[in-house]
């Protein structure tokens, strides 16, 4: 140390005595170059903080032991400690290697400094001591003094690759702390160039000059999670940062372009489900294992869990069962999974159904049709697609299983996977999964039916289906699913080769008229024998036809050529009519009528138009020879069977006052016919027309022939004083042609003639308010019916009296007066009377013939004894 001391000296003294003249000759030189450093100072120094810039200008260009971190104090003290006269003393003090010859050599010239020759370091010598960084690098200094040891420290990381400079701590802390702070880093923002930085800014100059290093891109990762842990750094900020961070993979390559990252592969749940990362032509990043690598960062020691915990919340790396998949397929379900790894893919099912991601086709399909899925078929145990097995009820399975001997079911194995599986219901049933008893019905039908489409299906397999389906019904599970899958298709053997069950019969006795007709596809009984009518039920299922049923479209549908029909049985004939006639009429031939034009009665049928009649066009007039025949298989023949049904038709259509005007047209017209021909009308028949209410009434209702009048004019007295319900024979209705059937009507109980009304004008008189309108004629048809009432000794209806007391319709001498205010003149008055001293009926206005119903006038209350009279 003393040799180094004094050899600093000596080297010291050799710059005074050469280089400044002092305590030697003097040099003529010196005044003039005193005077110019003076000048040059003055300069430099205008401002008041230029001087301070030189001082931390030098600290950064001084050398520093290896190891040391770089440090630059300023203190002020309140004495002169220099006993200069200064009120105060500045004390610099910096940690530098201190100065070597050169440098001392250097500050004792002008224009020949160290620095120069040293850009590509970093720095270039200004005037005296000034320096800045070289182009590129960043300037930097704390926004906020909290920050400042974290910035530092962190920048000590990223340094020598980023280009990002910051002022020494004590340098930052010491701007801060001046009294004229303000203005310092005003000059500092404007003439240094230098930015003030948060750490959410600093962490944005880092991202941008990462510049693929892997290194430094997972020590960025360390810098925004610790920063966050020591909240320099929002959460907002730090998902901000976190959408374009670069993320060095598996292989050691740095990427920002990622649709998905995967944490890493090491202890990951993914790895052991799918193996090694399968989408990576998907964007699908895997965050290599230097993540997982604990370490000390910026005077922190991190974890592998933590940074792998901070990039799954904030990046977005993911592990099974949270990971979003893409619409892209898992190459590892195509073989078995375990029952963990089974139960792992049941739960990324789960939170992704329930998650607003939903399932990716692809990645969906690859799951439903991957052998992976443990199952139990007949006992014995594989591996199958979820869409191609099934999970039933354990008992309805066994049943299923034991029933079909031709076709395994593969049952979900639950002993396997344990009680636990029925917690994923819901995922199994959403990747294909079936159940439900009628799918797996669904599926057996279809098994079967591929069988049959290879022609494997034997004598015995058919047997089999058929008891399967009775083991179903036995055990009342639905058999519905199965038969629609297998009734279409072709595996019956008939007499006309393999077809549908649908397109063929069970020979029985019903059916063997049609065979010998017929081209019926009958189950073949040589080959499946009688034990085929022991399943009857299951065939009717299967649409099978086993019962006739007046199936006579199959019997003309497969009718043999008429060359063919050769010495026809009585019950083969039989059929062929019933068929023809059921088709032609779209019925039975029981709704059907033989009608031979000559016959009396075929008019009936033609009064509805509603009647199947035979049509004669048809089948010609020899249709009318086989009437025996016909009768035999129900066609109606006969006037007594028409006239039931015509009586059934005709009751059901005036109930509902249906009987319109051509149907009345047309039975008066059928019924003068065959009362002409003296036709005997059966009992039924004949109560039917006389009490069903079938004509219509000028008084709007319909009525029994025995409660209507036919108009004439004998009845027009009768209008004004009575409401009579006269046939509507207006042009609205029946018109003037209903009267061409007087005698018709008549003979069914319709009153034609006014001397058979009187019952009507009794019961429905109607005296008008004013009667003085009221003609001798009108009065004279009342009487009249008073008169056949009386002759018939007939009672007067219930308040016939009450009428025609109440109103004053009886002209007298006095005006009009009721009957109990009338008297009736008489040649007995003549001695003593005239006819205009009293109330008498006026001769004048009703003629003298009003005398001759003197007794139905005293029976409606008019006076006609002398001495009561008086």
């Amino acid at each position: 140390m003393a040799s180094t001391t004094t050899a600093a000296r000596e080297h010291v003294n050799e710059i005074r005595k050469t280089k400044f003249s002092i305590g030697g000759k003097a040099n003529p030189l010196t005044e003039d170059l005193h005077q110019a450093v003076k000048n040059l100072s003055a300069e430099l120094y205008a401002k008041d903080v230029h001087f301070l810039m030189e001082l931390i200008q030098n600290a950064e260009d001084n050398e520093y032991p290896e190891g040391v971190v770089p440090s630059l104090e300023f203190v002020i003290t309140s004495t002169d400690i220099t006993n200069t006269g200064a009120p105060a003393t500045l004390l610099v003090f910096n940690n530098e290697k201190g100065c070597s010859d050169k440098n001392v050599e250097s500050i004792c010239s002008v224009g020949r400094s160290t620095k120069k020759g040293l850009r590509k370091r970093g720095y270039i010598g200004e005037k005296d001591d000034v320096f800045t960084p070289a182009s590129g690098t960043n300037k930097l200094m704390a926004a906020d003094s909290v920050c400042i040891s974290w910035l530092h420290n962190c920048n000590t990381e990223f340094r020598n690759s980023i280009g990002n400079f910051f002022l020494p701590k004590a340098t930052q802390e010491a701007i801060r702390s001046c009294s004229q702070k303000s203005t310092l880093v005003k000059w500092l923002r404007d003439e240094m160039k230098i930015k003030f930085v948060r750490v959410c800014e600093y962490a944005k100059l880092v991202s941008h000059s990462l510049n693929n290093d892997h290194k430094l891109v997972v020590t960025y990762a360390h810098f925004l999670h610790n920063s966050f842990k020591k909240e320099y750094l929002g959460k907002h900020e730090v998902e901000e940062l976190c959408i374009d961070i670069p993320i060095v993979d598996n292989y050691g390559n740095v990427t920002k372009i990622r649709s998905g990252v995967l944490v890493p592969a090491k202890g990951s749940r993914w790895v052991e489900l799918i193996g090694s990362n399968p989408w990576r032509q998907h964007n699908y990043v895997e965050l290599g294992e230097d993540y997982t690598r604990g370490g000390c960062y910026f005077g922190m020691v991190t974890s592998g869990e933590e940074i792998v915990s901070f990039l799954q919340k904030y990046v977005g790396a993911s592990d099974v069962p949270y990971l979003s998949p893409p619409n892209a397929a898992i190459p590892t379900l195509s073989s078995p999974l375990t029952k963990r790894n089974a139960f792992l893919l049941l739960e990324w099912l789960h939170k992704l159904r329930t998650s607003r991601d939903g399932l990716p086709e692809r990645f969906l399909s690859s799951i439903e049709n991957g052998s992976w899925l443990k199952i139990s078929s007949s006992g014995n145990p594989g591996y199958c697609p979820p869409s191609e097995s099934f999970m039933l009820k354990s008992s309805i399975g066994n049943l299923l299983q034991n029933g079909s001997v031709l076709v395994d079911i593969p049952l979900v194995d639950e002993k396997f996977y344990g009680v636990e599986l029925k917690n994923y219901e819901d995922e199994l049933k959403k990747i294909g999964v079936r159940f439900q008893n009628t799918e797996a019905c669904e599926f057996i039908g279809k098994r079967l039916m591929s069988l049959a489409a290879s022609s494997q299906l034997t004598r015995d397999n058919v047997f089999s289906i058929l008891k399967f389906i009775q083991y179903l019904g036995v055990h009342y599970i639905s058999t519905r699913e199965l038969i629609e899958s297998i009734r279409k298709e072709k595996w019956l053997r008939t007499s006309r080769g393999v077809t549908t069950p649908t397109n063929c019969v069970l020979f029985s006795q019903e059916w063997n008229a049609a065979s010998q007709i017929t081209d019926i596809p009958f189950l073949d009984r040589d080959y499946y024998g009688s034990e085929m009518l022991s399943f009857k039920k299951e065939l009717d299922l299967l649409g099978v036809g086993v019962k006739f049923n007046g199936n006579y479209q199959l019997v003309s549908d497969k009718l043999k050529s008429s060359y063919s029909l050769t010495s026809l049985s009585s019950e083969a004939l039989l059929l062929i009519l019933n068929c023809k006639l059921g088709l032609q009429f779209y019925g039975c031939p029981s709704e059907c009528f033989l009608s031979n034009p000559e016959s009396e009665w075929g008019c009936l049928l033609k009064v509805f138009g509603s009647f199947p009649v035979l049509d004669e066009k048809f089948y010609g007039r020899s249709i009318f020879s086989m009437s025996n025949e016909l009768k035999k298989i129900g066609v109606m023949v006969d006037f007594e069977d028409a006239s039931k049904e015509f009586t059934r038709t005709f009751k059901q259509q005036a109930s509902i006052s249906s009987i319109k005007k051509e149907h009345v047209l047309s039975f008066l017209q059928c019924y003068g016919k065959l009362r002409k021909l003296k036709v005997k009308f059966p009992s039924e028949l004949k109560k039917c027309i006389r009490e069903e209410k079938w004509l219509k009434t000028r008084l709007g209702d319909y009525r029994s022939p025995n409660e209507c009048i036919l108009f004439g004019k004998d009845w027009e007295p009768v209008i004004p004083i009575s409401l009579l319900p006269f046939i509507d024979d207006s042009n609205n209705f029946y018109g003037i042609g209903i009267h061409d059937y007087h005698a018709e009507l008549k003979d069914l109980g319709v009153v034609t003639d006014f001397k058979d009304g009187a019952k009507f004008v009794a019961s429905r008189l109607f005296l008008p308010q004013d009667c003085s309108s009221l003609t001798a004629l009108n009065v004279f048809a009342l009487l009249d019916s008073v008169k056949k009432l009386k002759e018939s000794r007939t009672d007067f209806p219930d308040g016939f009296l009450e009428k025609v007391s109440k109103k004053s319709w009886l002209k007298t001498h006095f005006g009009y007066r009721r009957p109990d205010e009338c008297l009736l003149f008489n040649s007995l008055h003549d001695s003593f009377l005239k006819c205009n001293d009293g109330p008498f009926i006026d001769e004048g206005f009703y003629g003298s013939h009003i005398v001759s119903y003197k007794d139905e006038l005293n029976a409606l209350g008019v006076t006609n004894e002398t001495n009561k009279e008086c």
